[in-house]
């Protein structure tokens, strides 16, 4: 029998954890303009919609003070209360400089 699965929408925080997200990543970007890569946090989230854990769980291409200087805006964070309770799960965070089209 499956086991169900909470209703998780982490939308209404999207905007405060990308614009953090950016923050560490243009810290990062001055001391190395050429880096970009995708950063995997572990969030655990609490029946309250409170951040019980958020940790690295996987980098690719940024170093690892961006990637944790990411997770700690997701520890900051607050979400809806999750539809059955806590929940936990992985959240991709890809982190790319943005360019110019002519």
């Amino acid at each position: 029998m499956p086991v169900p699965r909470s209703s998780f929408d982490i939308e209404p925080a999207r905007v405060e954890l990308e614009r953090g997200a950016r923050a560490c990543y243009l810290r990062g970007l001055a001391l190395n303009p050429a880096m970009h890569g995708e950063v995997v946090i572990h969030l655990a989230v609490g029946p309250n919609g409170e951040v019980a854990s958020a940790s690295v769980d996987s980098v690719d291409g940024v170093s690892a003070a961006v990637a944790d200087c990411t997770a700690s805006v997701f520890r900051r964070s607050s979400f809806p209360p999750p539809a059955g309770g806590g929940m936990r799960g992985k959240v991709h965070v890809t982190l790319l400089r943005a360019t110019a089209v002519p």
